[in-house]
Formats: C-alpha cells, structure tokens, sequence
C-alpha cells in the first residue's frame, strides 16, 4: 500500500496473465499501451482480467524495460468488473451465472437486456433473462445506486449497498467525495469490517495510506488484536511496537490518542483501549449501581413472598429445598443479583434409560429421552428440559441390599416419610440428618408404573415367545424353526397348551434320557430385543407371569437368571415397572464345572424381585458392626458429575444394576419460581441469555419466551427510533439473564443500556450463570468480576468445584489451562498421534467411524473435526466431501468449499423465522425443483441423491424454483430453503469447523488438527478443542513441539479487565 504522490494512471490493454507468486498476491500481466507498444503491469493484493481498463500506480524498470507497478484499477463503469458488480447485485443471480452470461455477450454489453427480446443464452432460462431485465432496468433508474454498486461491487453485501445509496443521497454526499474516504461511513454507518473496507479503500479506491481516518480505525484495530484474546485493555509499550510493525510513524501516536475521533484512548496509567470498551467498563458499574438504589420492594410484596413460594411448590407439584428457596426470595427482594452455582448429579455409572435401553448418563446424546417419574408413580419418556455435566472430584456414595447411589451435595433426593407422604430434601440434609441421629428414617422409592405402545402379539404368541427364549434353541431363524427339550411334566403340559392356543403343529419325540423334545415353527429370537419395552402394563403382567413359570427360574420363587443380559435388563424393568423392588447379580462362571462335569462358557445375571420395594439407610445387613449405612467419599472416575432437569423434578436411574427413583438439578427451577413470583407480585419479565441455543433452552425449562441478547438491545434500539418491540406494551420490570459466564463486556454493557435508555422501566435485574464453565468467547471476565467485587447480591447455590484429574481429556485440559505440556499418550480416551501424512490420517478417522456408525445423522451428532484457522477446515473439508462423493449445487465463496446432498453444514448466523441458531449442524437432504413445461398442480421433483443431482447437471434441463432441504437432527426438524435466496451465504461446509465454532458445542468424539502455529493458537484454544470431546480426544499436529508452543502460549490463560476496579470505585 501506497500513498498517492506521484501516482500516475495509465489505460492499458491487458493481454495475459505471464507470472503470479504461490498464493496469487503478486501477479504479473502482459499489456497493450494506447500507442501500441507493450510492457508489464505488476499487482499486490488484486488482479486484472483480460482487457481495456486504466490503472493507476508509478512507471517503473525492469531489466531496462518499462513495468508498470499497479496500486489500484480505476473506477470504469464499463469494466468487465463493474458489469460483473451489477449481474451480482441481483437476486438471485450468482457469481458463476454472471460471469457465464458476460463471457457470452459480445464486448460484454449488458444493455442487451434492457429489452424483453435479449438474445438467448445456451444455460440461461427465460426466468433468468427476465430477472436480469427487472434488475437492471431498475437501476437504470435509480444511476446513483447503479454507480455505487459497480463501484463497491458485493464485497459489503447487497443490503449495505442499499442502505450505503439513501446514507450518501440523504447526506448530499456524492459518489466521487465517498471514494476519497469512505472508511467512516462504511464502519460507523453501514457496520462494515474494517478488513473488507481497508481492502476496498486502498485497492479499488486508491486511498492514502496514511489517511487520517484510516489510521485512527487502524489504531482500533491494532487494540482489538492485542486484546482479542479476552483482555479489555493493553499497555502503551505493546502498543506502540505493533505500531511499529505496521510501518506507522510512533511519533503520531500522542496526536492520534489525543485526536477528538480518536476510537482509542490512554489512561494515566498508560493503559490503552478501545473507546468502545472503555464506555462499556465504565458504564456497567453505573448502570447496576442506579439499579441497586431504584425502587425496593415494597413490604406488601415482601410479606408475599414466601406464601407465593410455597403456592409455586403446590401448583407445580414440588418441594423447594432450602438453597433453591433462599435464591427466589433473596432475587426478587434485590434489585440486582447473581445466582451461581451447579447441578444437583449423579456419577458417570448411573444409567437412565431412554425408552430401549439402559444407557449411561455421561454416554447421553442430544434428543434422546429419560424415563420422568411422576409425583403419582407414573413414569413416561420426556426428553428433558436439560443435560448438564459439571467438574467434580468427589462424590457421596452408600450402598445396602437395594440401594447403589453416588451423588452430590446438592442433590435433590425424594423419599417417602414415615407417614406416607413423598418429601424432598439435598443429600447433604439427608447425611447431616443421617449422622447425627440413629439414622435416616426416610424410605427411598425403587419402582414405578409403566406403560408402552403396545405390541402387536396376542397374550398366547407372547407367552410361547418367552418360552422359546427360556429353555427353546432356535435352529434356522429365517424359517422359525424351533426346538424344546423338556423333562418336567408341568413345562411339558404348558408347551402343549402354548403350542394349541397358538394353532401350531409340532412333533414331539422321547429321548432316551427322559427328555421330550418338540419341533415346530415360529418367529421369533432368544433375546427380548428393545422392541419389548414397548409392552402396555398388562403386557408386561403377561411376561412377569409367564416368564416365572420356565427354567430361567430359580429355586426361590423370587429369582430369575439367564446368560443373556439384555434379557436381565428386561425382566428386571417389567418387575420395576409392576411395583417389584428389582436388581441384578453377576456371576462370571466362565470356567467353572457343572454338575454334569462339562464347564461353563458364559455369565450368569439373576435378576431378584421382592414386594419390599421401599428401602431404608438405617440399617445395612451387611455391616454387623454398624447399625446404619455408611455413606462414603467417592473419586469420580471422569472428574466429572452429571443430571437431567425433568419437568416433574423427577427421574428414574440405576446404578450397578439397582433401581431407583431420585431427584434431579434445579436451576431452572429456579428461575421458573422467580418468574412465577413476580408474575403473580404484577411484575413483568424479560427472560434473555447470550445464544440462541440457550434462550431456547431457557424459553423450554420456564415456560416463559425467552431472547437472545442481541434481539433484546436491538428491539430496544429500534423503539428508539419509532418502532417497539412486542414486549414494551407490557411494561417489564425485570430482567433475568441466564448462562451469564458466556456474557461478555461489551454485550453486557448494550443490554444495561437499552434497559436504562429503551422505552422499558426496568427496576430489576437477575443473573443466572455457572463459574466453572468457560469464560465469554468476547472480551471480558464480567461475571468473575462481579464475583469478586461482591457489591451485588451473590446467591451461591453450590460450592466451586475443581476440576478433577482421573478422566485424560479433564487431566491435560487442566494442564493446558496453567500453560502445562504433557506427554505424547495414547490412551483410549485421550490419543496424540504425529502422522507423516496428516491428511491421510484424518480421512481414516473419519472413514472408520463412518464405517461403524449406523446413519449419517448420528454421525454428524457424535463426531467432529476441528482445527485452528479457517483455511485449514476448508483442505480437511475438501478432502473428506471428496470421500463422500457428493455432487455440490451451491459453490463455496473466497476459499470456501462448495456443498451438495448428503453434507453436513452449518448454520451460521442466527435465522429467527425457523428457529434455527447459529452453530446449529445439519445435513443436506434433498433438492426440490420445476422444471419450465410443468403445470402448476405438478408436484416438485424432489432429488435425494448426489448421482441423480449429476445426471440433472448432465441432463442440461432448464429448471426453476429450487429449493433445497436441511435436516437438523438435534432438533428433530427439517428447514426449506430456497435456493436463490441470501440466506443460501449463511451455510458452511462442516465437516471440519474451526475451533471457534465449536464453542458451547459437545461431540463423542473430537479429531483436532494444531498443525499450524500463529498468533491465534494458544493454550486456550486448545482447552477449548479438548473440552468439546466427551468420550475421546484425538489430537493430531506435525510435531510434539508444535503442541508444546500452543500450550505455554499464554495469550489468554488470564483476562485483563478493568471492571473489577472501575465497580469498586463506583460502589465506594
């Protein structure tokens, strides 16, 4: 970048492209001059196509020959470039169709399609011509914008364009006087990146270098870079060296801080940041000071508010322990509070079941469902409100005959009290209760009610099924064939009456050992497969009765045993599930010798049933020592807890083959009694959190709509100027604000001043968030620093947990975080590989587990590769749809790689009208279309394959009014999109993401490529890639060094803020 003295423009003809560098940012050209003779023009950092145009720069030699140094192309509103602008400008023309149509005009005269008879185009339509036409003829008559647009081109997006045309016409501003300097009103006005108007300032426009505007904007730049890391602020020696490494002139630095547009300043401490951020840190402080002096409650509500709490319990059918009672009477008695703390969990052992099986808690996916118990000991599948894992290194564990449980302090714990009644209490009330008395009178809940869909089998088929799985062989599955051996005359008795009942022919033939043995045909298998828990209730008293009668039975009448465990798991539900206390005993008898001399292959599960299924802790039969059961400290084997929020508060879990009925975390809870108190005290509520998966989350567990932050502020913004959004009608006073940890200062910062500046009254403010998760991606520590400062009601629900150190993936998460390298291990939870060909090597990763996993949806949900710039996401992404074989229908843009049916992409940008979120995965699943001779009661042809979008791009088949359909599993929905449409720019490839992208996401399995190190690869980025992985972590980079550079990297191991001072200073 040059400044303009001395710059001379030169028309040129160029004739060809003769040498670029590797990545094409220095390019030579073969030109014609007016006279002409010919010379070279050389370019940095844009390119010229073929033909007349004029450029501007300085005449120079090259080995005594004339070259010319190109700074910038002038503006020429018949360049090929400007025409290609204004083909693009219009919706639903793409940069190949515009560069299709220009190559085929001659001189690439656009007018042509000023008339509705333009000439026809071999792949270009009628619907197309005719959008071109409307187009352009409308911006034929509107010059100014068509000026502006072959100027700007799409590099700021059409609706910038749009809004940039009215800023310049309602300001007298004319096109010419813009170009000179348009870095204040692209930023400031129209939002534009500094990046994407730099790059236009100084290579289309041919801006000074050291133009006064740009300089400022720059210096706000250079602060976001040092800062981006989470820091609000730097010093003025790290300053003024980045500076210097811009080749700006330091001795400028005190005129440009100074400056009254300056967009940075400089305290006395010589401590420099953005102007934004400064406002920001000051202004918080303030704004929840004059929140904390507003309006108290008044002592009517006050002397309310604990009969509304306990209506709250009635209605909702629970009961508050006395942490969660103390955090809605203390929130709504404040005027500004924070309520931090976990989840009342369980251990990683503990299993829910998920309506086919029993499955462990930390083994969960997104979408699956839990068994809820319900307050009248009915059970159904939900899916719940949410899943939540927290750091934990130690839990409580006690253990009798019917009881295995490992939870945390925290913990809601229902239980029948000696009058009868269902009671709750945390377990930590209940060990203080249990320590200091004889004991814990209360009587844990081991059963349930159940009911499935049903099977389509009557009660006889049933019956004859279990049969055949208890003492039966089958002997060719396809054709049903079974046999039974049977010696004792009532099972004999009973096969004959199955066999009659089910109409079936058998014969029977005696044994020399006295054993008869029945041949006949029937469907079925030896396994009760998952398709049996959809038994109804009478069903299932079906197979308890039936299943007893058979040799899978013991001789006490209370035992069952078998050498299938899915079968244990089975029958044991179908006697929970009838009021039967159940559990299962294992036997590993492989090896040992039978009776008869022959040994054993296989493990023997019995499954014990009894009618006691209400169990006690005052006594262990166990222990002749102790009269009571010890509860003991437990090491959790991930370092890690886990829970469900139910909407009963409710759920059923086992642990170690026991059975039983518990509580579950309570944060939302929470907020659904705060909100509830408030509703009924004739306060209105503003429920927001900073994503858009989270205010769903939120909207789903109150029952209340919820926003994103940035909807909030904006709405508010908006009836600044004329237009309310639908919330000001009702007046809200309070505003509650979850997962606040994710909150960063500059967000903050934009809510209190809407709240304060906005057509609302707010007198309220509530902050729901957890401290042990991860700090916000923006800058800021702010809830940390609310903490610390202690100026506003903190409500700590829980004590701070530590990460643990028994889970690898938890252990060196920990050690990247205090910038500690570790080994190259190779366990099976936490793998470092150095391949020779990293490539390879992650198509391998992903190709066997393609290979194991059941469908494409799964796959997407369970597995992810990141890495650490964009670049990089794009080669793994290329190789891997190489691997797939999809055909692509939309292109990638500026390096990005194209995407067609059967990929997984990414939303990436909030689109509120389908509920879809930024970060939301989903897989292409099909392309719908028309084609031009089709009636209008013709269906869409819809193409679902990768080989039959080929054949229509083979066909050559004019169509229209393509639509393309994604599929997005984790929310069981599936989004139209039309194909034409803007929204088509808010996708990505994403088979491989940057590791940005994953936060607040979570996969089974995590392949993580740091085989690049630069400024942005630091230890918390690595942190962030190894805590998305919940059962594996594959971490793969080009040497261990490379790895060892990230983790002491210590860009942003600490945040440095000025909030925590600037609250104290305020609140003084």
């Amino acid at each position: 970048m040059n400044s303009l003295k001395n710059n001379q423009k030169l028309k040129v003809n160029i004739l060809r492209e003769i040498w670029a560098n590797n990545d094409g940012s220095y390019i030579v050209y073969t030109a014609e001059k007016e006279d002409g003779t010919e010379m070279t023009v050389n370019c940095t950092g844009f390119e010229l196509r073929p033909g007349k145009t004029t450029v501007v720069g300085q005449m120079r030699e090259y080995k005594g020959q004339p070259s010319f140094k190109a700074d910038y192309e002038e503006f020429d509103s018949n360049s090929y470039d400007s025409k290609f602008n204004l083909l693009c400008s219009i919706e639903g023309i793409k940069e190949r169709t515009a560069a299709k149509i220009l190559d085929a005009l001659p001189e690439n005269n656009i007018e042509v399609f000023y008339n509705k008879d333009a000439p026809k185009i071999k792949g270009i339509g009628p619907a197309t011509i005719e959008k071109i036409h409307k187009g352009l003829t409308f911006l034929r008559e509107n010059k100014n914008l068509q000026n502006l647009i072959a100027l700007v081109g799409q590099g700021v997006g059409n609706k910038n364009l749009h809004a940039l045309n009215k800023y310049l016409l309602d300001s007298k501003i004319e096109i010419d006087d813009f170009k000179k300097d348009p870095y204040t009103i692209l930023i400031d006005k129209m939002g534009v990146s500094f990046k994407k108007v730099d790059y236009l300032a100084q290579n289309k426009f041919g801006c000074d270098t050291y133009l006064k505007s740009r300089c400022l904007f720059l210096t706000e730049q250079i602060i976001k870079a040092i800062t981006g890391f989470g820091h609000t602020y730097t010093d003025s020696n790290s300053f003024t060296n980045k500076v210097i490494n811009l080749s700006l002139n330091p001795e400028n630095l005190n005129s440009l801080l100074k400056d009254e547009d300056s967009r940075v300043i400089e305290d006395d401490q010589g401590r420099i940041q953005t102007k934004a951020m400064q406002e920001a840190e000051l202004s918080i402080p303030r704004s929840l000071k004059n929140i904390e002096e507003g309006l108290s409650i008044t002592n009517y509500e006050s002397c309310n508010i604990d009969i509304l709490v306990r209506e709250y319990e009635v209605k909702n059918n629970i009961t508050l322990h006395g942490k969660q009672k103390e955090a809605i009477i203390e929130s709504i008695k404040s005027n500004s509070s924070l309520i931090i703390g976990g989840a009342g969990c369980v251990d990683s052992d503990t299993e829910y079941f998920n309506g086919l099986e029993w499955k462990r808690i930390s083994e969960y996916q997104d979408g699956e469902k839990v068994l809820q118990y319900n307050k009248d000991g009915s059970s159904e599948l939900i899916i719940p409100k949410e899943y939540v894992k927290y750091p934990a290194e130690y839990l409580w564990n006690f253990k009798t005959r019917g009881l295995d449980q490992c939870l945390s302090d925290e913990h809601n714990v229902y239980y029948i009290t000696s009058k009868n009644n269902l009671n709750k209490k945390t377990f930590k009330e209940i060990k203080e209760n249990h320590e200091i008395t004889a004991g814990f009178k209360g009587k844990f809940i081991t059963t349930f009610c159940y009911s499935g869909i049903g099977l389509n089998y009557s009660e006889w088929e049933i019956r004859l099924k279990i049969a055949i799985k208890a003492d039966g062989t089958i002997r060719n599955n396809q054709t049903g064939n079974c046999q039974i051996h049977l010696k004792k005359q009532h099972k004999i008795e009973r096969l004959r009456l199955l066999l009659h009942k089910n109409n079936i022919n058998y014969t029977q033939t005696n044994q020399k050992n006295g054993y008869i043995s029945f041949y006949f045909n029937f469907k079925t298998s030896k396994i009760f497969d998952k398709n049996w828990y959809n038994c109804t209730k009478q069903q299932f008293e079906i197979v308890f009765d039936e299943v007893f009668r058979w040799d899978g039975r013991q001789k006490l009448l209370n035992d069952f045993s078998t050498s299938i465990k899915e079968n244990a798991d089975y029958i044991q539900f179908v006697c929970s599930s009838l009021g039967y206390r159940s559990g299962i005993s294992i036997q590993n008898r492989i090896g040992k010798e039978k009776i008869n001399g022959y040994e054993y292959k296989s493990i023997e599960y019995t499954v014990h049933y009894s009618i006691d299924n209400l169990i006690g802790l005052s006594k262990n039969r166990n222990d002749r020592n102790n009269a009571k059961t010890k509860i003991n400290k437990y090491k959790t084997k991930d370092g890690l807890k886990y829970c469900f929020e139910t909407y009963s508060g409710m759920l059923i879990l086992r642990r170690n083959n026991k059975i039983f009925i518990t509580g579950n975390t309570g944060k939302s809870t929470i907020v659904k009694g705060i909100i509830y108190v408030l509703d009924k005290l004739n306060n209105t509520i503003i429920c927001t959190a900073p994503t858009g998966k989270a205010s769903r989350r939120l909207a789903e567990a109150t029952d209340h709509k919820a926003y994103t932050c940035h909807r909030f502020y904006y709405g508010e913004e908006a009836s600044i100027e004329g237009h309310a959004p639908e919330w000001q009608s009702s007046k809200p006073t309070t505003m509650i604000i979850d997962e606040f940890s994710m909150v960063d200062t500059i967000l903050f910062f934009k809510v209190l001043y809407y709240m304060a500046e906005g057509g609302t009254n707010f007198t309220r403010i509530i902050l729901v968030g957890d401290p042990g998760q991860l700090p916000s991606v923006g800058a800021g520590s702010v809830m940390a620093d609310i903490i610390k400062s202690a100026k506003i009601k903190i409500i700590e629900l829980t004590n701070t947990f530590r990460q643990a150190e028994g889970s690898n993936i938890l252990k060196i998460a920990n050690m990247v975080r205090v910038n500690e390298t570790f080994p190259r291990i190779k366990e099976k939870d936490f793998f470092v590989s150095i391949p020779p060909d990293l490539n390879g090597y992650i198509l391998r990763c992903f190709t066997h587990q393609r290979d194991i996993t059941s469908d494409l949806d799964t796959l997407f949900d369970e597995f992810q590769i990141c890495t650490s710039s964009r670049k990089r996401a794009n080669e793994i992404n290329e190789i891997i749809q190489a691997e797939m074989g999809n055909t692509q229908f939309i292109l990638g843009k500026k390096g990005a790689i194209g995407w067609g049916i059967g990929d997984k992409i990414m939303n990436t940008k909030n689109d509120y009208n389908n509920d879809i979120y930024n970060g939301e995965f989903g897989r292409v699943v099909s392309l719908k279309y028309r084609t031009s001779n089709m009636h209008a009661f013709e269906d869409d042809i819809t193409i679902k394959t990768s080989e039959d979008l080929k054949s229509l791009y083979d066909s050559k088949i004019f169509i229209k009014n393509c639509t393309f359909q994604v599929y997005y599993s984790g929310l069981y929905k599936t989004v139209n999109y039309d194909l034409d449409a803007a929204e088509v720019e808010n996708f990505q490839l994403s088979y491989c993401t940057t590791i940005h992208k994953l936060q607040g996401s979570e996969f089974k399995i995590c392949v993580c490529d740091v085989s690049e190190f630069n400024m942005i690869t630091d230890s918390r980025l690595l942190y962030t890639a190894i805590t998305r992985a919940k059962k594996q972590f594959i971490l793969l980079s080009n040497g261990m060094e490379t790895i060892d550079k990230i983790v002491i990297n210590r860009l942003s191991s600490k945040r440095d803020t000025l909030l925590l001072e600037r609250i104290n200073k305020v609140f003084e």
